[in-house]
């Protein structure tokens, strides 16, 4: 048996010319990208890792925000009552500051449910203590003891502020 091999399947040599005539106009229709922008863009990429490294390692160049200290703190628990009512304690000297009627609906229970929401969603316990801290930047924060959360409360206006720096200890 022997293997006959077709005309069709054998490149004619006019199939050569034709595929080069063919590369010739792919690169006809394309334009290089210039040699030089290309090593340009990659000195500036190995550049910028280079310095971040050296900043990262040597602290040369890197900036660093140091945390305020806290000049003023309580720590704050909320209990809501049978009939709606929230009472505001301090948890360290255990004295009721403040209860809120159920019908109210200012700054203070619209953080609380903020909080009480994420306790929720992570499954942690209801009883909602805050830290209300006064730092030494001018910042008022309160921090959840259990989620780690943080509200910056100074960034919400001089009038929600209010409402929670009556339950700092006077200093």
């Amino acid at each position: 048996m022997a293997t006959s091999i077709s005309s069709s399947s054998v490149p004619s040599a006019g199939a050569s010319a034709k595929g080069e005539a063919t590369a010739e106009k792919l690169d006809q229709k394309f334009v290089h990208f210039p040699r030089g922008v290309l090593i340009g863009a990659a000195i500036l990429m190995a550049a910028t890792a280079a310095f971040a490294f050296i900043a990262r390692t040597t602290d040369i160049g890197a900036h660093r925000l140091v945390p305020a200290s806290t000049v003023a703190s309580v720590d704050l628990q909320f209990v809501t009552g049978a009939d709606g009512a929230v009472t505001i304690r301090d948890a360290g000297r255990n004295i009721d500051l403040q209860t809120l009627s159920a019908k109210s609906d200012g700054f203070i229970k619209i953080v609380l449910r903020s909080l009480t929401q994420e306790r929720t969603v992570k499954g942690v316990d209801q009883a909602v203590t805050v830290r209300l801290s006064q730092l030494s930047d001018g910042q008022y924060i309160l921090q959840d003891t259990v989620t780690g959360r943080i509200i910056t409360i100074s960034a919400f206006g001089s009038g929600n502020l209010s409402v929670f720096t009556q339950f700092l200890p006077k200093t």
